[in-house]
């Protein structure tokens, strides 16, 4: 009789960084009892998954838990063994709809056992060892269940509690995710006011990581990372659990009003992300537009001479890179004066005193925007208690339709706060005016390409550049150069 081909299994649920010697010692154990056995084995492979959980509450990330295990799967599959050893079946499977494509691949391959150090040994190939199988299983699922249940419980009952949910540690508090790290809170406080100031994400990411400021895992910087970051209720005192809010014990770092007007002002960044093109040098890419044809001109670089430096330029193209026919090619204008033409403009509208008055934040906006805060707080809270209420002991003895109507009137109510708080956040979110010198200086010394497009996109619709032959002389109004190129030509459809 020829020997038992066999193959080791081993999996662990929680190894976070895959260091575990957990499914090591599994493995040893496997080893271990197949050569107490006696039996002529020819041992094939070993697999192991660390940080794979297969509860019914871990299906969500299960296509990517077990890397292994699918390879075990395409040894069977390819009748490359006959038997398989775990420590235990729960290694395995834990949900009995998975079980059922292991069972069936014992009826069309050389795979035919289980078997456990333990001893039990499940035989596919009757009718009782593959009920056994089926019961184990069935079980074990009752009990993850159970487990996972009252995991969940807990979970909801420390948020009710205003707890720290654990895991890793937030930037700007200790590991016991109360004390405040005032270091970190700094940077958290410099972070908001620089989205109010109209600083770019890219630039403020780029400024953390030339400063060497780490991230609480001691790493770089990334605009996802501090978008993530920036938009958690945690740093108002506010505990988060499955979209349920309650009153954290920690205190909060950043003024609950400032934080609202951050989101606006994340927003603002992603929505001229995706309406203007990427910039690369050209800070007018997206806005300027041909005036005979009516398409975007494109930022190009021209040399005229040999013995002149290549120069800037905004062109209508005749073809794209593809020498698909993309517009008319009868407009282009050097980048520099018309960069200063549109800069000087964009200058002399945000230091007007009409446009500041309407942008300016008072301290009545400030008072109305907190009240309608503290006011959206209430009603979520008074939602998460009426579901859970309803769903739990119903003292209120409220049937399905009143709980519905109760339900749908206070998400109204939530619905039209969320409209009054984003109407109160917008107005000082899309100024994005500096603070501590004007705009004319701002301008100049920065080198932020995302903040000087924000201030363009916040004032200007678009710039049409009309075609025209004329080249008088032009002196640019931000510095002291010199250019020939006609501003008569140049149309500026302004927003406000």
């Amino acid at each position: 009789m020829p020997p038992i081909r066999e193959a080791d299994y081993a999996r662990l649920s929680k190894d976070r960084r895959g260091l575990s010697e957990n499914v090591t010692i599994q493995l040893a154990e496997c080893a271990d009892t197949r050569e107490e056995s006696g039996e002529a084995i020819t041992f094939v492979a070993a697999f192991k998954d660390n940080d794979a959980s297969i509860s019914r509450f871990g299906k969500k990330n299960k296509a990517k838990s077990r890397v292994e295990y699918p390879q075990l799967l395409e040894l069977i599959r390819a009748n490359g063994i006959d038997r398989l050893r775990v420590t235990e079946l729960s290694r395995i499977y834990r949900d009995p709809s998975d079980l059922e494509e292991l069972i069936q691949l014992g009826d069309i391959t050389t795979f035919y056992s289980i078997v456990t150090t333990t001893g039990a040994v499940y035989d596919l190939r009757t009718a009782v060892g593959r009920a056994a199988l089926r019961d184990y299983v069935k079980v074990n699922a009752y009990e993850s269940d159970l487990i996972s249940e009252r995991a969940q419980r807990k979970k909801r009952s420390q948020a009710r509690q205003g707890l720290p949910n654990g895991g890793r540690r937030s930037y700007g508090y200790a590991k016991d995710g109360v004390t405040i790290v005032e270091e970190e809170a700094e940077v958290i406080r410099d972070i908001a006011a620089r989205l109010l100031k109209g600083e770019s994400i890219n630039h403020i990411v780029r400024r953390l990581n030339q400063q060497q400021v780490s991230t609480a895992e001691g790493a770089k910087w990334y605009k996802p990372t501090l978008i993530n970051m920036m938009g958690r209720k945690r740093y108002v005192g506010i505990r988060v659990h499955k979209d349920a809010e309650y009153p954290a014990i920690w205190k909060g770092i950043i003024d609950p009003v400032i934080f609202e007007r951050v989101q606006v002002a994340l927003r603002v960044d992603e929505q001229l992300k995706a309406q203007r093109s990427n910039p690369r040098k050209y800070v007018l890419a997206g806005f300027v537009f041909c005036g005979a044809c009516g398409r975007r001109l494109h930022g190009t670089v021209k040399q005229d001479r040999p013995s002149q430096p290549k120069k800037a330029r905004y062109r209508c193209l005749s073809y794209s890179a593809d020498q698909l026919p993309t517009g008319c090619g009868r407009v282009t204008r050097l980048a520099e004066p018309l960069e200063d033409l549109v800069a000087a403009a964009v200058i002399t509208r945000l230091d007007g005193d009409d446009f500041a008055t309407f942008f300016s934040d008072t301290e009545e906006d400030s008072t109305r925007l907190r009240a309608a805060l503290d006011e959206l707080q209430a009603k979520r809270q008074k939602l998460t208690e009426l579901i859970g209420d309803y769903y739990g002991d119903n003292l209120d003895q409220l049937t399905r339709e009143q709980f519905m109507l109760a339900k749908g009137a206070t998400e109204t109510s939530i619905a039209n706060l969320e409209g009054k708080v984003e109407k109160l956040s917008a107005k000082r979110g899309a100024a994005v005016l500096p603070v501590g010198q004007s705009i004319r200086e701002t301008w100049l010394n920065s080198d932020d390409l995302g903040w000087k497009r924000s201030m363009i996109g916040l004032v200007m619709d678009k710039i049409i550049v009309h075609p025209g032959g004329g080249k008088p002389r032009y002196e640019h109004q931000l510095t002291d150069a010199v250019s020939k190129f006609d501003p008569e030509q140049i149309e500026i459809i302004w927003k406000v």
